[in-house]
């Protein structure tokens, strides 16, 4: 957390915004290198004015890859790492789907979170190997 402010000020004191905008993909790409959950973005607003967010949810809302036996273990996951149930569930979040590589960020409703929206997301990361014929799971963020 305290990178991600220090990123912000850094970008805010940045002279032109093609300088802040090539900083932040950077940053962005560093982030999905990781499969982080959170990216930073430039939000737009009337009369041509923008705020630098960090912590925005990675992706598009979308629809998991996961198929129900996946959806039940990656559930499991989370009830025994976060203490998350199904209907915890706010949305799912498409960041990548390549042949071999599905990366989502899960994003719960959590009384508990210290962001603003009580919101807390995980990446979740399905890399299929044709040599075994097997998909792993992984996990990457903070409760």
């Amino acid at each position: 957390m305290r990178f991600l402010l220090w990123l912000a000020v850094f970008l805010v004191g940045c002279s032109t915004s093609s300088g802040m905008n090539d900083q932040v993909k950077k940053f962005n790409s560093i982030q999905e290198a990781k499969f982080a959950p959170t990216r930073m973005k430039f939000v737009e607003f009337p009369g041509g004015a923008s705020s630098l967010q960090s912590g925005v949810w990675a992706g598009e809302p979308g629809v998991t890859a996961a198929n129900a036996r996946f959806q039940s273990s990656i559930f499991d996951k989370f009830r025994v790492q976060c203490g998350f149930d199904e209907s915890q569930l706010k949305e799912v979040r498409v960041v990548k789907y390549e042949p071999s590589l599905w990366y989502e960020v899960w994003v719960f409703n959590n009384p508990d979170s210290q962001r603003p929206d009580k919101t807390t997301g995980l990446s979740v990361v399905m890399q299929f190997n044709p040599m075994t014929n097997m998909t792993s799971t992984s996990f990457y963020g903070d409760c």
